[in-house]
């Protein structure tokens, strides 16, 4: 995150710094993205930009939180207005992907999914202590009805939405590769997720 230094600037100050870092993590993927390039188009010393964010990775994932706080949003009031419906959750939070963030956001996002550790929450949660990040995920595990899911022993409702985040993803990546229209991949991710949900649900 951020330091109060950082905060305590004038918004145009804040926004030149974060819109030269997202224009550098758009040209280069994350490890060739340059600290030098984002200081210069942002008409900072290096030494202002550690006194606001420890390093490169603190403002990329600062970047990213407003778009994971939104999902996040999105995730729970879609499952509180569809009884908790994790299959509905998906398909509407992509849905709010492509039409909020797709044309103003794609060379980004290209990067982002690029950067990707499919193993890992990190397309849901931004870098945060393990702490905020559990409180997170058992918030929105509470608002998942779990007795509409048909699961096998062993398998959790976080196992499942893994592999729902997967399909969703992959869905995006065709989208963004150019292999498919922004219809053909809002159609083809909610198909995969009926699909699947003939099997997962009672």
């Amino acid at each position: 995150m951020p330091s109060q230094t950082f905060f305590r600037l004038p918004v145009e100050k804040q926004e030149a710094l974060l819109e030269a870092a997202k224009r550098e993590f758009t040209k280069a993927s994350f490890h060739e993205a340059s600290i030098n390039q984002m200081i210069k188009d942002a008409g900072i010393s290096r030494g202002s930009f550690y006194m606001y964010f420890e390093s490169k990775e603190d403002i990329y994932f600062y970047l990213l939180k407003h778009y994971q706080e939104t999902l996040y949003q999105v995730m729970i009031h879609t499952l509180d207005d569809h009884g908790g419906d994790l299959i509905e959750m998906f398909i509407n939070v992509f849905d709010y992907m492509l039409d909020h963030y797709y044309q103003a956001e794609m060379p980004f996002f290209r990067k982002v999914i690029a950067n990707l550790d499919f193993r890992s929450e990190s397309f849901l949660f931004p870098k945060m202590p393990l702490e905020e990040r559990t409180r997170l995920r058992d918030e929105l595990l509470t608002k998942i009805d779990t007795s509409k899911l048909n699961l096998k022993d062993g398998i959790t409702v976080w196992d499942l939405f893994h592999l729902l985040q997967m399909v969703t993803i992959h869905s995006l990546m065709l989208l963004l590769k150019g292999n498919v229209t922004l219809d053909e991949a809002k159609r083809r991710q909610k198909n995969e997720m009926y699909l699947l949900k003939e099997g997962l649900y009672k």
